[in-house]
C-alpha cells in the first residue's frame, strides 16, 4: 500500500488562526476527505477535555 505524506494548512473560522496539519493517507485518499477529517478533530480534544474535567480523569492513576 503506497502512503502520501500531506501538509495541511486551514484557517479558523472565527479567530482566523493558521493551523497546520501533518497528514498520512493511502494513495486513494481524497482531498477532501482529509479536509472532512481534520474538521471532526477538535470534537475528539474537547470530549477529552471535558472528560478530564467533569469524570476526573486527570486524576486516574490506572
Amino acid at each position: 500500500m503506497y502512503v502520501r505524506r500531506w501538509l495541511l494548512v486551514r484557517r479558523g473560522r472565527l479567530d482566523g488562526e493558521l493551523r497546520a496539519y501533518v497528514c498520512f493517507a493511502s494513495v486513494n485518499v481524497s482531498v477532501l476527505k482529509l479536509v472532512e477529517v481534520v474538521g471532526t478533530m477538535w470534537i475528539v480534544e474537547w470530549c477529552f477535555a471535558e472528560s478530564k474535567s467533569k469524570v476526573g480523569l486527570d486524576e486516574c492513576e490506572v
